[in-house]
């Protein structure tokens, strides 16, 4: 009897020990597992630092086209990912390419939909060939993840001039102002929506304070010419 309650004592105490072994080696493999991936998501958030750092100088020094080869060979590895896509639609949009650029927003928001500047660049691509009132809903979604999106309400006022909805232009570009009044296209967008509108004095008012801020023949051609319709021929001349 006492040679049996030893045996199930020891089978208990062998159990208990199978157990700690067991927890022991789960503990340390989670510990060196979380290192390893540590490890692992540091080195690829370096590499996707020093790829923005990259394509961005390649952007400001306008090699549109160095950037959209980094970005097809990133994808031909199958590392597409939303910037992938967004930086790749914006230097196709900067080639005049607008089908590509418009395809690869699309990408990019099927990834991430919450992000402005995509919006934007897509309601800029829709623009541009031609499908403003898509562009236009675009534009509005992008100014609805961010208010104060001032490149949004630019783009969306020219695509409101451009379907003669003068009124909403002009209030769109009434928001831009308040929200950056130095702004020269803003203030030349609601010039023209003014003069369209028969309001010839608020015109020049707006075109030359776009002057103001940016020495721009457009804006000079439509002063003058805003000018020459209020019959100030002498400065309209």
């Amino acid at each position: 009897m006492k040679k049996k309650e030893q045996q199930a004592k020891n089978q208990k105490l062998l159990k208990k020990c199978r157990m700690h072994i067991q927890t022991t080696i789960f503990e340390y493999s989670k510990k060196i597992f979380g290192a390893l991936l540590q490890s692992v998501l540091q080195k690829k958030s370096m590499v996707e630092e020093k790829h923005d750092e990259l394509v961005n100088s390649l952007m400001q020094e306008q090699n549109f086209k160095e950037v959209e080869s980094i970005c097809r060979n990133k994808l031909k590895r199958g590392e597409a990912n939303h910037a992938i896509y967004s930086q790749l639609a914006s230097a196709c949009g900067m080639q005049k390419n607008y089908d590509e650029m418009l395809k690869y927003c699309q990408h990019a928001l099927k990834i991430k939909y919450d992000n402005p500047k995509v919006h934007n660049n897509m309601g800029y691509a829709l623009q541009k060939v031609a499908k403003v009132d898509y562009a236009i809903v675009a534009y509005k979604k992008a100014l609805l993840l961010q208010p104060d999106y001032v490149n949004a309400y630019i783009n969306i006022s020219i695509a409101l001039l451009e379907k003669n909805s003068f009124l909403e232009a002009i209030n769109y570009c009434q928001k831009a102002i308040k929200i950056d009044p130095r702004q020269a296209k803003i203030h030349n967008n609601l010039g023209t929506a003014q003069l369209a509108l028969g309001d010839t004095e608020a015109a020049i008012s707006s075109y030359t304070k776009a002057l103001e801020i940016e020495d721009s023949r457009e804006f000079f051609v439509n002063l003058a010419m805003a000018q020459l319709i209020s019959k100030d021929y002498v400065n309209g001349w």
